[in-house]
């Protein structure tokens, strides 16, 4: 590769503060282009050493599992299958992961810090990991930042979290969250739609100018006693954590609406655009928040719902 296209491709990683750039740097590509290294990942990864550059082109790789201080910078068109991993760094390791398309990310036990850029979602359902209920997990780390990213849960057999953090401080920046609709099981009930943020257990998060949009619940099928699934929550605090939110321009979130079934007694409930726990605490300015959509009466969300 030219020195020039690589100059190009790492300005946006060289303008994020505090992530240092250094050391070697590899091609990865699928398709065995020219100046390629690897062509999966993984193998990538496993060559590298702290420090190194990884610079990933078009194509879809397999899953991946990093605990190295790397930066991996993709192409527009670079995705790569569910279940990636960030996980396992000391306090000396820093990771960034820039532009990469995922299904779904799971970022586990970091001291050191780890910044997710310009991620989004991969719009195939039959990628989804339906042993995971969320596209991106963020548990048991110091410091974590999700900045212009688009996670949008594209559709499955249930609802799926669009980001679920717990034991953690997590800032979120400039990124559209959008949880999965529930979906119409038939002969079962139908599923919950999904939250698009989820603080579980001693959650510390930063939100800051995103837009949030929780899942719609799933609509009971034709003709069933069972019931519809409730809508998500856009911002859900579970005991013990906290979320400070803050917009300064149309910012908003929405619950997600409830699910739909042929009489109210069977509906589901619309989701509330921000739900507190017991012990959970919220400080939210200049945000619009909405609760989810619903026909009848008695399941309405709200726009706050504080115990």
């Amino acid at each position: 590769m030219a020195p020039f296209q690589i100059a190009t491709m790492l300005t946006s990683i060289l303008s994020l503060p505090a992530f240092a750039l250094a050391g070697q740097i590899y091609i990865v590509d699928l398709n065995s282009g020219p100046g390629t290294d690897f062509t999966q990942i993984q193998a990538a990864i496993d060559a590298a050493a702290d420090g190194d550059l990884l610079l990933i082109k078009p194509g879809l790789y397999q899953q991946f599992s990093l605990s190295k201080g790397l930066t991996l910078q993709a192409e527009p068109g670079a995705a790569a299958r569910a279940v990636c991993r960030v996980q396992n760094l000391t306090r000396e390791q820093q990771v960034v992961i820039d532009g990469l398309a995922i299904v779904t990310l799971h970022v586990t036990a970091n001291e050191g810090p780890v910044l997710l850029h310009g991620l989004s979602v991969v719009p195939d359902p039959q990628l989804i990991p339906f042993s995971s209920a969320e596209h991106v997990r963020v548990d048991d780390c110091h410091d974590v930042r999700l900045h212009k990213s688009s996670i949008q849960s594209p559709g499955g057999a249930r609802g799926m979290e669009a980001v679920f953090v717990y034991d953690a401080r997590l800032e979120i920046a400039h990124c559209n969250l959008e949880g999965q609709r529930g979906a119409v099981e038939g002969s079962l009930a139908a599923t919950d739609g999904g939250h698009a943020l989820l603080l579980g257990t001693n959650a510390r998060v930063q939100l800051v100018n995103s837009t949030l949009r929780a899942g719609d619940g799933g609509a009971a099928a034709q003709g069933s006693s069972l019931p519809a699934g409730n809508g998500g929550d856009g911002v859900r605090i579970e005991p013990g954590s906290e979320c400070i939110a803050s917009a300064s321009g149309n910012e908003r979130v929405w619950g997600g609406g409830a699910g739909i079934a042929d009489t109210c007694a069977t509906a589901g409930l619309a989701g509330d655009a921000v739900e507190l726990e017991p012990l959970a605490s919220a400080r939210v300015s200049g945000f619009q928040l909405f609760p989810g959509f619903t026909s009848c009466p008695g399941h309405e969300g709200l726009p706050l719902n504080d115990p």
